[in-house]
C-alpha cells in the first residue's frame, strides 16, 4: 500500500488529462503488459498496480503506468514508436526506456516536472481514490512486497550465488555439490515477450552509500566496469525496488520469496539439485555442459552476439562469421 506521510501532490492538472486508479491484481483482469479491466469483488486491496485512462475517451481501456526509468532523463518523455502490444519493443527489447502508451508518458512527464517518487505520487492518487474512507491493508513491509510483485510480475527465488556469477553462469536453486557453504543470492525470474526465462540478480543494498542510484554504465546499455559483484549501484528497476523498500519501509527479502517450504533445514539445502546452464544472451538454459557448448555454437547465438541489442552501434554492425576483423585494402 502506498504510504500515506509525503509532499503534498498538485494533482488538478494530472486530472484533468487522466482518470487515474489504484487497483492490485484481485481486483483488476490483465489482458496484456499494458492493458488492464479493474472488477468488482470484496477483498482487502494492496492498491498496488497505478492504471490510468484518457478523460477524452470513456471508452479507452485502463493502462498500467510502469516505474520511470532512472536513466536517462529526457526533457520530455515519449512513447516507443517500436512498440507492439503484446510483443513488447522490438529494437529496444527489455531495455527499453521509452513509455508504451501515451497515458504512461503524460504520468512520467508530470512525475519529472514535479520531482515526484512513484510512492508519493500513488498516495496522493489512494488520497483522492478513496476520500475520507480509511484504507485498511497489511503492514507496510509486507505491502512493499506484494507492490512490487504486481510492479514487476515474474517471481523471486533464491539460488548459487557462485553458481550465477561464475563462467559459465549457472542456475543452482539449491545446494549444488560444488561448493561447500550455501551462499544465496536473491534473484528475480520472469519470462520475456519470447517466452524466455530471465534472471535478474539482487545483490545485497549497499550500506555506505547514503543515496541510491543506477549503474551509469548498464544504464547507457554497457557491461558495468566495475563487475557485478563490487559494484555499489542498482543495474536494474526490480533492484532498485528492492533496495528502496529495504531502506525506506523495512522489506525483508523473506517477504518477497514464496511461502510454501524450501526443503532447508538451519539455512542448509537438503539435497542436491539440478544444475542449468544459463546463457544470459540468448535467455536459454540447458541441462548439461555439453548441450550448453552446443548452444553457444549454433548460428542463433553467434547472431544474438553479433547484434548486441544492448549497445547501439555508432557504425556498421560487425559482419557474421569472423574473429578477425582488418582495414579494406581498398
Amino acid at each position: 500500500m502506498p504510504a500515506a506521510n509525503g509532499p503534498k501532490v498538485p494533482l488538478g492538472s494530472l486530472q484533468q488529462q487522466l482518470e487515474l486508479l489504484l487497483v492490485c491484481s484481485k481486483c483488476s483482469v490483465k489482458e496484456n503488459e499494458i492493458t488492464y479491466h479493474p472488477r468488482e469483488v470484496e477483498h482487502e486491496c494492496m492498491y498496488e498496480i497505478l492504471l490510468a485512462r484518457r478523460r477524452s475517451r470513456r471508452s479507452a481501456a485502463w493502462r498500467k503506468v510502469s516505474r520511470r526509468p532512472g536513466f536517462p532523463n529526457p526533457a520530455r518523455y515519449a512513447v516507443c514508436r517500436y512498440y507492439v502490444m503484446g510483443l513488447g519493443c522490438s529494437r529496444h527489447k527489455n531495455q527499453c526506456t521509452f513509455a508504451w502508451s501515451a497515458e504512461e508518458a503524460v504520468v512520467w512527464n508530470f512525475e519529472r516536472e514535479h520531482q515526484l517518487e512513484r510512492r508519493w505520487l500513488k498516495a496522493a492518487v489512494l488520497q483522492a481514490q478513496l476520500g475520507d474512507r480509511p484504507a485498511a491493508g497489511p503492514h507496510p513491509a509486507a505491502s512493499a512486497a506484494g507492490e512490487i510483485a504486481s510492479e514487476f510480475g515474474g517471481c523471486f527465488q533464491e539460488i548459487c550465488k557462485r553458481c550465477f556469477f561464475g563462467c559459465p553462469q549457472r542456475i543452482t536453486a539449491g545446494d549444488c555439490g560444488s561448493h561447500r557453504t550455501w551462499d544465496p543470492l536473491l534473484v528475480h525470474a520472469v519470462l520475456d515477450s519470447r517466452k524466455k526465462q530471465q534472471y535478474t540478480a539482487i545483490r545485497p543494498c549497499p550500506e555506505f552509500i547514503e543515496t541510491l542510484a543506477y549503474c551509469r554504465f548498464v544504464s547507457r546499455g554497457r557491461p558495468c566496469r566495475h563487475g557485478p559483484q563490487r559494484c555499489q549501484y542498482a543495474h536494474s528497476d526490480v533492484e532498485m525496488a528492492v533496495w528502496e523498500a529495504e531502506r525506506e519501509r523495512g522489506l525483508l527479502r523473506s517477504h518477497l520469496l514464496p511461502s510454501a517450504g524450501t526443503g532447508r533445514a538451519n539455512d542448509k539445502p537438503a539435497a542436491p539439485a539440478p544444475v542449468h546452464f544459463y546463457c544470459c544472451i540468448c535467455l536459454v538454459t540447458c541441462n548439461s555442459q555439453e548441450s550448453f557448448e552446443n548452444h553457444c555454437s549454433s548460428i542463433e547465438h553467434v547472431q544474438m552476439l553479433s547484434a548486441d541489442s544492448s549497445m547501439q552501434w555508432v557504425h556498421r554492425a560487425p559482419p557474421l562469421g569472423l574473429n578477425k576483423f582488418s582495414l579494406c585494402s581498398r
